[in-house]
């Protein structure tokens, strides 16, 4: 089905190319270690069903766990025959800033919602921001870290980069908008210095922050 859904939007999308950017083939896929290899080989056949109806239509390749940038550190670039590809994640960290209060609960106070500052862990399985495990400091030198298999993956393959999604959603904004201005600008400028292309993620997020949003506005008219 998942092949068979490529081919019918392909076909689709080599009708229109000036509208058609690339195909990005999964969205933060669930895959863990050890599973690199057969989540290649699903993409590069997918890659080559899109290719037969659209030929040279860039391909997106997602890093696993999500998408997350530890996804990147035993990924390996699809075959030559799959050309052009981008390789692509999404980069929220830490969650504890930029995920709180959205599919979680929040027992027994409000997390810090500051930036750069010190911060526990989200617990996604026991439901809560808490996670009891330890409470580590985020500022842009910790971003640069987490982004550490990011700038490994480039510097080994050199394939273009694109951050598909980033940004703080939702409850920091209002709580704390200049650490999550802070926070944007340094993910920015640290995803600028890969060379990549980005998306920020908005649907009332990123944008819904004005000191973020006059700061989007001056890098927009900055590329024109």
């Amino acid at each position: 089905r998942f092949y068979a859904m490529w081919d019918r939007i392909s076909k689709i999308g080599a009708k229109y190319p000036e509208a058609i950017e690339g195909y990005d083939l999964y969205n933060e896929p669930g895959i863990v270690e050890g599973s690199e290899a057969d989540w290649r080989e699903i993409c590069e056949t997918a890659a080559r069903t899109i290719h037969r109806n659209h030929p040279g239509a860039k391909i997106y390749y997602s890093c696993v766990y999500g998408g997350n940038p530890n996804g990147l550190f035993n990924l390996v670039p699809l075959a030559e025959d799959c050309e052009p590809q981008v390789i692509t994640y999404h980069f929220y960290s830490p969650h504890a800033f930029s995920h709180q209060k959205t599919s979680t609960q929040n027992r027994g106070g409000d997390t810090c919602v500051f930036y750069p500052a010190w911060s526990a862990p989200i617990d996604w399985r026991a439901g809560n921001h808490f996670g009891g495990t330890s409470v580590d400091w985020y500022d842009r030198w910790t971003l640069a870290a987490i982004m550490l298999p990011v700038f490994e993956h480039y510097a080994e393959h050199r394939k273009p980069l694109h951050v598909g999604e980033y940004s703080i959603v939702g409850y920091a904004n209002p709580k704390s908008p200049w650490g999550a201005f802070l926070w944007t600008r340094d993910a920015t400028e640290l995803i600028e210095s890969q060379g990549a292309s980005w998306h920020l993620w908005n649907w009332g997020f990123g944008l819904s922050n004005p000191l973020t949003r006059a700061y989007i506005h001056g890098l927009w008219q900055e590329g024109q």
